[in-house]
């Protein structure tokens, strides 16, 4: 009999250990929410930005990282439960129900984090696509300062030519008329 209540304290006290552990991870939990809640707040109105993005990411893999925790300490208290109560026993069901709540969450946070990700990658093609549209932009400005370039040579060949050109200043322009 003796044995038999070291073995049960000893149980007890592994699953006391396990069910603070869990409570820790809660809270951390709970502050991660937090914190989405809070960034989600300040980006109102603009939650496609690139920095409420990567905010976003780091708080998504930061809950993924506690989500791990919890499923890792979940499958330890169903493996501890299991073999001191049986499988069939009401507290490792519980224990089960919560392992599988667990892992359900911890796949919710990773296809939270894909999405995210490929929105930071899509905004990064776009903002690849402005510089490639931007530069061309800068392609179309030189071939304009090739037109000025030509218009004051003939603006100065008339000059020398002494021909009468009928020049209107307009926007900053000779314009030959």
């Amino acid at each position: 009999m003796a044995t038999r209540k070291v073995n049960t304290e000893f149980t007890v006290t592994g699953e006391e250990k396990l069910r603070r552990a869990i409570t820790e991870i809660n809270n951390g939990a709970k502050v991660l929410k937090s914190e989405m809640n809070k960034l989600t707040a300040e980006y109102d109105g603009n939650t496609d930005s690139a920095e409420f993005l990567t905010q976003k990411y780091d708080i998504l893999e930061r809950q993924m990282l506690t989500q791990k925790d919890k499923v890792e300490a979940l499958k330890q208290a169903v493996a501890d439960s299991a073999e001191a109560y049986g499988e069939a026993d009401s507290r490792t069901q519980n224990w089960i129900i919560q392992l599988n709540n667990a892992e359900a969450a911890l796949a919710n946070t990773y296809g939270e984090m894909g999405r995210t990700q490929t929105a930071i990658e899509d905004m990064d093609k776009s903002l690849d696509e402005v510089s490639d549209s931007t530069g061309s932009a800068s392609g179309g400005m030189t071939s304009l300062g090739d037109v000025l370039d030509t218009v004051a040579v003939v603006v100065l060949l008339g000059h020398i030519l002494d021909l009468e050109l009928d020049l209107t200043f307009a926007h900053g322009l000779y314009i030959l008329l």
